[in-house]
């Protein structure tokens, strides 16, 4: 059942990135991420209020802050990567965050073994393969800026990785309660942030319409739903597989991104999201 969790959560976080980034092209990223946060927190009220999962502990608490506190500018840079350059890249290259935890081990004294280094170089590498502009003009700078982005969110997203892991050890309801706080926190951070600009630039900030509210739905909800879904199958025993299935997200986005908005890689590019790719399940397998 962990095998199966750790998968359907690559599936469901590979599908919110593509529709978040869709959306992300049309919206204002705070408006996009804010109102999304908005609806995460709405629904685990609710879990929580029927499961009674109310409770405040240090380890959730603490845990869920350190998430939310790095996740909003993670996600946001996220998005933005997204949406100026091919999700079919930045989404990889955001892969990567499984490094932050791996360098944490070494910090700690810990010897990784042979094919963890073996997918941190390749990771690396397929990185800096995957940066590099399919062709000179206008839109190599985008590229290399949405990269850049990818690269600020992956470190991010392996703080919020390791903040979740470690949040939801115990019960269930240090799932729910980590999430609640990370999510808190983020809505919190871009509340200020949207009205603080409001008052001093004097501008109207654009919210989604009715033509959006379903891209939002499906970013809030189903980014949710992968996490709770990582966290629950990292509670069991399997946890180097579930470590490999949960990092198959970005193929995800990419297959859709192939699929559906038609994008194209130059031979490098491709190279370099082939080796990030297998870096990351080489890293998560070790």
């Amino acid at each position: 059942m962990s095998a199966v969790l750790a998968l359907l959560a690559s599936l469901v976080w590979g599908t919110s990135d593509f529709v978040g980034g869709l959306t992300a092209r049309k919206l204002p990223i705070r408006a996009l991420v804010l109102t999304s946060e908005l609806l995460a927190i709405s629904i685990l009220a609710v879990v929580c209020s029927i499961a009674g999962f109310w409770r405040v502990d240090a380890t959730s608490l603490g845990w869920g802050l350190l998430g939310g506190a790095v996740g909003v500018f993670a996600l946001g840079a996220f998005y933005r990567g997204l949406a100026i350059g091919p999700m079919s890249i930045v989404s990889p290259v955001a892969s990567i965050g499984v490094l932050v935890p791996f360098v944490g081990g070494l910090v700690r004294g810990e010897h990784p073994a042979g094919l963890q280094l073996a997918g941190a170089v390749l990771a690396i590498a397929g990185v800096a393969f995957a940066a590099r502009p399919r062709e000179a003009g206008p839109d190599a700078g985008r590229h290399t800026l949405a990269v850049g982005l990818g690269a600020a969110s992956a470190v991010g997203f392996g703080v919020v990785l390791l903040a979740v892991q470690e949040g939801s050890r115990g019960n269930a309801d240090n799932v729910a309660m980590t999430l609640f706080w990370m999510r808190a926190l983020g809505a919190a951070m871009l509340g200020v942030s949207v009205l603080t600009t409001a008052r001093t630039s004097h501008r109207v900030q654009r919210w989604p319409g009715r033509a959006d509210i379903g891209a939002v739905v499906v970013v809030g909800t189903f980014d949710l739903g992968a996490n709770a879904l990582f966290a629950i199958a990292g509670r069991g025993h399997l946890l180097a597989v579930v470590a490999v299935l949960s990092s198959l997200y970005p193929a995800v986005t990419a297959l859709l991104a192939w699929g559906i908005t038609r994008e194209r890689l130059g031979r490098m590019q491709t190279v370099g999201v082939v080796g990030a790719l297998a870096g990351v399940v080489l890293l998560a397998a070790g």
